[in-house]
């Protein structure tokens, strides 16, 4: 096994060195049980990488997973599938647990823990509809190359496929070939110039929102200018959507104050021609503009999932979960003064209070179960973004023996943030009422290792690129006293991360995180 490799990639060609031991010993191991094996090797080193644009330079039908968190100054990629677990229309991350575990005999590592599984899964069951067709329920998978990297140190892994009868040269062989054929250097994301404002302030997108809350908050200076800027950045939506979509909140909060439900969280999806889009600049531009949020990509045959959530839905490391309640928005202010004001009433909104206490007792009761000890806040707090605020409320708690992420993820998918409550009842209203297709918008995207640890994202701020069009998603909680024109203006601040990243043009401000 000395041949030459071509491989530019920082570090590949170092991880596919590493190999070479692990492979002769999956070519051991499937000779003797005559069972497909995967050989893992791994390198480690220092130096930048740039792992959006790695991604982006892949061929176009490889399967890819990415996350970067730019203020932990965190990023992940999974390039390719060397193993993969996916559950029917009805299934569950939970139900991929099992399917993964048979695999673990047959990995050969140096350190086998530290394998990462990664994938996600769609918000409702059911087989996947228009934008979403071929899209699995759920799934995780074993990358055929998988990067990770903190700040300036990174790991690279190097999967290798070893078939019944196989030997370790032809197999490692089929993994440096693979390599060479599918991965690119580390193609430049442009870094698009844009002149900092702080903090929200103009922000267009916010205007409308804005507009709604100072209403009520009693802060408003010159409503006539902040509808016509929220006018400016709706033009992505159907001409009727407006009228369709306040119709349906009237609807739904006449339902609720009649007691059929507690809350739901109603969802729209806007479409727009983008022949095409420049995916490495969008992921560049949302980890610039929104650094305390993860932005994530997920590439599925010709389409690619992407977005910027500011909300985790759990994560679990050596046994210590914990989980986010996050429900109940409002937008920043354009001074100090008007940053508090909005703040004190978001903190006293009775309409945001028991959107997020249903929430946080949702969670409270599916966590319980599964937990040796439970923390939660008495209180939500504030989590402030820079030009939208949430009330918070974290959730801390010790698992009971055996549980992993997966079963975790799965007892809190969809979360009441989404959906709403009574969950199942909520669900079968949204899939009445909607008209189209969530997929993954909604669900959860992560990792998970077989030693039950792992985290997951929920997947909001987020669009679908397919076809030449963008289908972007924003939702909102519904409960009996809901005003219809906030709520839209709540969807159309939402919105905004990624009609910014997607649609920049030159000239474009840059105004901080939503």
């Amino acid at each position: 096994m000395a041949r030459q490799l071509d491989i530019r990639l920082t570090g590949v060609a170092a991880a596919l060195d590493a190999l070479r031991t692990q492979v002769e010993r999956a070519a051991e191991w499937s000779r003797r049980t005559g069972d497909v094996a995967i050989a893992l090797g791994t390198a480690r080193g220092d130096g930048p990488l740039n792992l959006a644009g790695t991604a982006v330079a892949c061929r176009a039908v490889i399967p890819r997973w990415y996350a970067r968190h730019a203020d932990a100054g965190r990023a992940w990629l999974g390039v390719g599938e060397a193993v993969e677990a996916s559950a029917g229309d009805a299934g569950t991350l939970a139900d991929l647990a099992p399917v993964m575990d048979r695999w673990r005999p047959r990995v050969v590592a140096e350190d086998p823990s530290a394998v990462r599984w990664l994938g996600g899964a769609a918000f409702d069951a059911g087989p996947r509809r228009a934008a979403w067709r071929g899209w699995p329920r759920a799934k995780m998978w074993l990358p055929r190359v998988t990067f990770s990297q903190r700040g300036d140190r990174w790991t690279i892994t190097v999967a290798a496929v070893v078939r019944p009868g196989q030997s370790a040269i032809d197999a490692w062989a089929d993994a440096a070939q693979w390599c060479e054929a599918h991965l690119r250097s580390e193609a430049p994301v442009e870094s698009t110039p844009y002149a900092r404002r702080g903090a929200g302030a103009g922000s267009d997108a916010g205007a409308e929102n804005r507009a709604g809350v100072l209403r009520e908050a009693g802060g408003l200076r010159d409503e006539g200018v902040l509808r016509e800027a929220g006018r400016r950045v709706e033009g992505l939506a159907a001409p009727d959507a407006r009228r369709r979509w306040e119709r349906l909140v009237t609807q739904t909060a006449g339902m609720l104050r009649a007691g059929r439900l507690e809350k739901v969280v109603l969802a729209r999806e806007e479409v727009t021609p983008l022949p095409n889009p420049d995916v490495g600049a969008a992921l560049d531009r949302l980890a610039r503009w929104y650094p305390a949020s993860t932005v994530f990509a997920v590439w599925h045959e010709d389409s690619c999932f992407l977005g910027a959530t500011p909300e985790r839905l759990v994560s679990v490391r050596a046994g210590e979960v914990a989980a986010d309640c996050l429900a109940g928005t409002a937008p920043r202010g354009e001074t100090p003064e008007e940053d508090e004001r909005i703040a004190r009433w978001l903190l006293t909104s009775r309409k945001n209070l028991h959107e997020h206490a249903v929430v946080r007792e949702w969670l409270r009761d599916r966590l319980a179960p599964l937990c040796e000890a439970l923390t939660i806040a008495p209180e939500p707090a504030l989590k402030r973004l820079a030009n939208v605020q949430h009330l918070y409320t974290p959730i801390t708690g010790r698992l009971g023996g055996g549980t992993g992420i997966l079963a975790v993820a799965s007892a809190l998918l969809p979360t009441p943030a989404l959906a709403g409550s009574p969950q199942q009842e909520a669900m079968a209203y949204i899939r009445a009422v909607e008209g189209f297709d969530r997929g993954w918008y909604g669900g959860a995207v992560g990792w998970a290792g077989w030693d039950g640890d792992g985290a997951f994202s929920v997947a909001i701020r987020c669009a679908l690129l397919r076809g030449g069009m963008a289908h972007l998603y924003a939702g909102a909680g519904i409960v009996a006293d809901s005003d219809p024109a906030a709520e839209w203006e709540e969807t159309v601040l939402k919105l905004r991360p990624m009609r910014h990243a997607l649609l920049w043009r030159e000239g474009d401000l840059d105004d901080g995180e939503s």
